[in-house]
């Protein structure tokens, strides 16, 4: 009789845990997904917000600077291309975080210097 009380309470701990375990796992999602929607609305995350800069010498350099939306670590540069989008044409540089390796790409536009 008493093993069959052990393994009822077992049974129920482990099934508590598993469902805090889940619970812990949706609030997470959940705030990476804020996350990534915020990081979406910053400069230079999406075509129509890109960084203004004078010259593509600069991007490489400026893109490494960007911190991770996620964790604040410093963004590795993957990828650099230039391409038409919407009729113009921008820069774009895929990154991924050293630290917790979510990957974006951000979007550059080069201004023409005034003569």
């Amino acid at each position: 009789m008493a093993l069959l009380i052990c393994i009822v309470i077992v049974v129920g701990v482990m099934a508590f845990m598993l469902k805090r375990d889940a619970e812990r796992r949706a609030a997470l999602a959940a705030e990476m997904a804020r996350i990534e929607a915020d990081a979406r609305t910053q400069p230079g995350c999406a075509p129509d917000r890109p960084f203004e800069v004078e010259a593509s010498s600069v991007i490489e350099v400026h893109a490494r600077g960007v911190p991770c939306p996620i964790c604040g670590e410093s963004l590795r540069l993957d990828q650099h291309t230039a391409e038409t989008i919407r009729g113009e044409r921008m820069r774009l540089v895929l990154v991924t975080c050293a630290a917790c390796a979510s990957s974006r790409t951000l979007y550059y536009r080069i201004q023409a210097k005034p003569s």
